[in-house]
């Protein structure tokens, strides 16, 4: 497992759950694999209590399987799970450009442009860990200048499943060009405005996977 630095304001729960969670979707805790809550507080430096804490909350997103007097396991990949996250996520977004495009006057887009810059950076140095990352607060964003914070934390944990399968295919096809031209499309069409192109674009980005499904199922079987 990766161990990620504590932020100031985090709990030490929020702190497990937050990078036990990390490493699941990175695939650096495999599917179908047995995880230990005393070997996870020893690495990340935590008392046991909070670990537990926060694999119990892990458990209640499907991500892990505790079974009592058995073990601790990482779940393989549901497809069932990653078709219903990316559906949920498809109707949210596709509300948030819409709200986007319809806004009065213009909003001030700064931290958006930042982001794509980075995107750009991670994807020139094949930093695929840290272009994931934005991936995700790019969309996080999009939801926070929408005005709809609360909504993306919803769609948070069920995200999980449909984030395995994303970063399983960025790993295996390094398909950063294509995402972070969508993510520059889609900025663009947001500021023109331009309801109908925006949604149409969302649409094709969040559908990418399931180009290379049949690829990844057949390359690791072991995971699904």
């Amino acid at each position: 497992m990766e161990k990620r630095e504590r932020y100031p304001t985090e709990t030490a729960g929020d702190y497990a759950f937050r990078v036990i969670k990390e490493n699941i979707i990175s695939l650096k805790l495999k599917p179908d694999t047995m995880i230990s809550e005393k070997t996870l507080s020893i690495e990340l430096g935590i008392s046991r209590t909070p670990v537990r804490e926060a694999l119990n909350n892990l458990s209640q997103t499907g991500i892990i399987e505790i079974i009592p007097q058995t073990g601790i396991y990482i779940t393989k990949i549901d497809y069932n799970l990653v078709e219903e996250a990316r559906f949920l996520r498809m109707q949210l977004e596709l509300g948030v450009v819409k709200k986007l495009c319809n806004v009065d006057g213009h909003l001030d887009y700064t931290e958006l442009e930042q982001n794509l810059k980075l995107q750009e950076f991670y994807m020139l140095n094949d930093d695929r860990d840290n272009f994931f990352v934005l991936d995700n607060k790019f969309h996080e964003l999009l939801f926070d200048y929408a005005n709809k914070p609360q909504s993306h934390q919803i769609m948070k944990n069920m995200q999980i499943h449909f984030d395995r399968v994303r970063r399983l295919n960025l790993e295996t096809v390094d398909d950063t060009v294509e995402i972070l031209n969508d993510h520059k499309n889609i900025f663009a069409a947001i500021t023109k405005k331009d309801t109908k192109k925006s949604r149409t674009l969302i649409r094709l980005h969040l559908s990418r996977y399931e180009i290379d499904r049949k690829y990844l199922e057949s390359k690791y079987s072991e995971y699904f």
